[in-house]
């Protein structure tokens, strides 16, 4: 399943989130929505993980909000090529290829939008909240796709961008559990497209 995962994201030609699940914004209506989006948490001055690049117009506005350094991950090499274009006049950045999981550096902040949906299996989702929790990042900041209860695809085979975008659901209450070295700061509205954004601060 990573593999077919890997291989999805590295056909894409370009790759960056979408706000309404019927329609691909453009890059300006993206670069907006995310300025918005981290309004809710200072970045000036701090070093931000940025997992999950994707074409590296989320790294764009956190650049041009004072990042002290940017560090990206990303499954595709394919992206994080493209975010390195992006953001090629920034010089304190560097990109890692996370596959399957990230071995996560020293930051104060980190982002994760529009991925945890994309992940392959409970298992998978599991060990990557493991890897969180014992981060020892002051902030983590995370938009999931909204459920009551955790839901799945049930194919094992990443196949259309249908089963890609639908793979996970997920909410705060099971996060709350398995980031239990944090407390929640901030939790947005559910959007109509299940989006949900919410802020953990690391307890003590």
């Amino acid at each position: 399943m990573q593999n077919n995962l890997k291989e999805f994201w590295e056909s894409c030609d370009e790759s960056f989130s979408h706000i309404d699940m019927y329609k691909l914004a453009s890059k300006e209506h993206i670069a907006e929505y995310f300025n918005k989006v981290v309004s809710k948490v200072d970045v000036k001055d701090k070093v931000v993980i940025d997992y999950g690049v994707g074409g590296g117009v989320f790294a764009k506005v956190l650049v041009d909000k004072g990042i002290k350094k940017y560090i990206g991950y990303d499954i595709a090499e394919r992206q994080i090529n493209k975010a390195k274009e992006t953001i090629s006049e920034f010089k304190n950045k560097e990109f890692h290829l996370s596959n399957p999981y990230p071995i996560l550096k020293k930051a104060d902040i980190f982002i994760c939008l529009a991925v945890i949906q994309h992940f392959p299996n409970k298992e998978y989702y599991i060990h990557f909240m493991e890897l969180l929790n014992n981060s020892g990042i002051e902030t983590l900041y995370l938009q999931i796709r909204y459920n009551d209860s955790l839901l799945f695809g049930d194919t094992g085979e990443y196949t259309d961008r249908e089963t890609i975008r639908l793979a996970c659901y997920t909410n705060s209450k099971d996060l709350l559990l398995r980031l239990s070295n944090y407390t929640i700061s901030f939790s947005s509205p559910i959007e109509s497209t299940k989006y949900q954004y919410l802020i953990f601060n690391k307890k003590g």
